[in-house]
């Protein structure tokens, strides 16, 4: 590993390592221990932010000199650089990444949004990985002075809601100059909406640097730039193709960058069924989530299929609802009087979904017991044999009345235990 790369993984490991962490991950890149010289220069490169005399003043760490600071004294002195803040890239570049629609439009589009960008050596380049971008905007903190107009919050507080100023601990830089020292680039600011920023570029007067606006938020900028437009067409293609609705998208299943991933999935060999990309969204979505409110699952059993393959999948997608165990008891109570509760098969399931859920909690009392025998369902037999509560009047039953082969050989088995060997009730 040559000593950029040791410097590259050591900046990405800043962003979740105290000092002391960071330095024992040093160790590990550089196979040695790490002397002051690693410390101070290593640490600076890496993290641009840290003030050169506080690395100094860090040298006195007992690993690496005969000073006396220890490891705790070490993060505390470090802490408020380390961890590192972590730049938050915004969800929309995040999609257009994803779905392979984040890519330098040219010259010409660059030129269009910041005009004064013209010059022949103002030619810009995109910045196409969370990587690339984080590395450039770690720089910013080597720039920062009334050259730049660029600060961090600590140096220049005066300057903290300053719009011609960059906060270089809130900015992110999204492209930079392609000609070697024209010293240009495009940035986020991202202290007022993180979430939709405004864009800034960088403008010579003469021989003063300064940042001018863009755009207001990184959406219209996008538009402008042609990005936003080439996403949306990715994305209405692929809803088209592997028959989605927008309902997908309005509920949260789908993200944009999940439908512009699976089409490319799609226009490979590897599946050309459209209803598997349908049915892997929903159980992926599902599974995510720890719990849903009543007008999310509302959402959920009104999605629709439009696909070419001509397959409904809407009670697939209930039954896989019922038994993700994420709905509560009320919930499933509740389902027995939507429209799908007239289905044979839905209600079955919501039944039984709803007596493993109730012994799941309760245990068998005397009345889950008495639903338990009335129920034709194997699984609902082999649970009752693992609740809380069980007896041996139950294991005699289950032994006896199983629905199942295996449920009455265990239960048979458990009579033959220690625990139920003697009656006890």
């Amino acid at each position: 590993m040559d000593h950029q790369e040791v410097l590259d993984q050591l900046s990405a490991a800043a962003d979740c390592r105290n000092a002391v962490e960071l330095a024992d991950h040093l160790e590990y890149l550089l196979g040695r221990p790490v002397d002051q010289g690693d410390l101070i220069m290593c640490f600076k490169r890496a993290v641009p932010g840290i003030p050169l005399r506080a690395l100094i003043d860090a040298g006195a760490w007992h690993r690496v000199s005969g000073g006396g600071m220890t490891d705790a004294e070490l993060n505390d002195h470090l802490s408020e650089w380390l961890p590192r803040k972590k730049l938050e890239v915004p969800a929309r570049i995040l999609e257009l990444i994803a779905a392979g629609a984040w890519v330098d439009p040219g010259r010409a589009r660059w030129t269009q949004v910041a005009p004064w960008l013209a010059g022949p050596d103002d030619e810009l380049e995109l910045l196409e990985t969370v990587a690339e971008m984080k590395f450039e905007t770690s720089g910013l903190h080597t720039l920062t002075g009334d050259d730049w107009r660029t600060a961090t919050q600590d140096e220049r507080p005066e300057k903290r809601g300053d719009l011609d100023w960059l906060d270089a601990d809130r900015a992110l830089l999204i492209a930079v100059n392609k000609v070697p020292g024209a010293d240009i680039a495009v940035a986020l600011d991202l202290r007022a909406r993180p979430e939709d920023p405004r864009v800034v570029a960088s403008e010579w007067v003469e021989h003063d640097h300064q940042w001018r606006e863009v755009a207001p938020d990184l959406s219209g900028f996008l538009d402008r730039l042609g990005l936003a437009t080439e996403l949306e067409e990715g994305v209405q293609t692929a809803l088209l193709v592997l028959g989605y609705s927008t309902d997908w998208l309005d509920a949260g299943v789908l993200t944009a960058s999940d439908a512009v991933a699976q089409m490319n999935e799609f226009m490979t060999p590897t599946d050309r069924n459209q209803e598997h990309y349908r049915h892997r969204a929903f159980d992926d979505y599902v599974t995510s989530k720890d719990g849903f409110s009543a007008a999310e699952i509302g959402q959920l059993l009104s999605l629709t299929d439009r696909g070419p393959d001509g397959v409904n999948l809407s009670l697939d997608r209930a039954l896989m609802l019922l038994r993700s165990r994420r709905l509560t008891r009320e919930q499933l109570v509740s389902l027995e009087a939507h429209e799908l509760g007239e289905n044979e098969v839905f209600e079955r399931v919501r039944a039984r979904e709803l007596l493993l859920t109730k012994l799941r909690a309760d245990g068998l009392g005397d009345e889950v017991f008495s639903e338990v025998q009335q129920s034709e369902e194997g699984a609902v037999h082999r649970a009752a044999l693992e609740a809380k509560g069980l007896r041996r009047s139950h294991v005699e039953w289950m032994a006896a009345s199983g629905r199942t082969r295996a449920v009455r050989a265990i239960a048979a088995q458990l009579l033959e235990s220690r625990r139920f060997r003697t009656p006890s009730d």
